[in-house]
């Protein structure tokens, strides 16, 4: 997934959208497996609390909503949680490792 994490950030940076299949079930019901997701690249500035923003994470990227926005060490971040998750969260996430968001969805049915 490493690499696809490259491949879909180079894509973003190239035409500024990309789209790719989802994986998991920790954004159901919302995001199903086998899923196609529509991303936009974006900016961690850019990300609204309630957009689902695609993050890097050692070994793989994750789809998960922002439930919040701060700064560290004069640093912007996001920070998200998969909608199957009441508390908690995936901890910050800085421009560096954030893709985009999904912008939309495309689904059988």
């Amino acid at each position: 997934m490493v690499l696809s994490s490259l491949e879909i950030g180079k894509a973003l940076a190239d035409r500024g959208r990309v789209v790719f299949r989802a994986q998991g079930t920790c954004m159901y019901p919302l995001v199903r497996p086998g899923e196609v997701l529509h991303l936009e690249s974006r900016t961690v500035d850019d990300v609204a609390v309630g957009d689902i923003a695609v993050c890097r994470r050692p070994g793989y990227l994750v789809a998960h909503r922002t439930i919040g926005k701060g700064v560290e060490e004069g640093k912007p971040y996001i920070l998200t949680r998969p909608d199957r998750v009441q508390r908690g969260g995936d901890g910050p996430s800085f421009d560096e490792d954030v893709l985009g968001i999904v912008a939309s969805i495309e689904r059988k049915g």
